[in-house]
């Protein structure tokens, strides 16, 4: 009948708006979390920049070292 129809319509709308919500919602979410590892992202290239440097004047002292040792 028309009415069983309209109510089977109007249920299937229902869940369409939900879906969508609970899609919008988990995609804020992951935008979110995106933000997030991109800014650790950066954090860790900055750290490991760091460490790069760091290494660069241990390995210039152990050198320097190795040469005032032999001279």
């Amino acid at each position: 009948s028309a009415s069983a129809l309209r109510s089977l319509l109007t249920g299937l709308q229902q869940q369409i708006i939900r879906q969508r919500e609970e899609y919008e919602a988990r995609l804020v979410s992951l935008e979110q979390r995106n933000e997030e590892l991109q800014v650790e992202v950066v954090h860790l290239k900055t750290n490991l920049s760091q460490q790069r440097h760091w290494y660069q004047v241990v390995q210039a002292k152990i050198v320097e070292s190795e040469r005032a040792r032999a001279a």
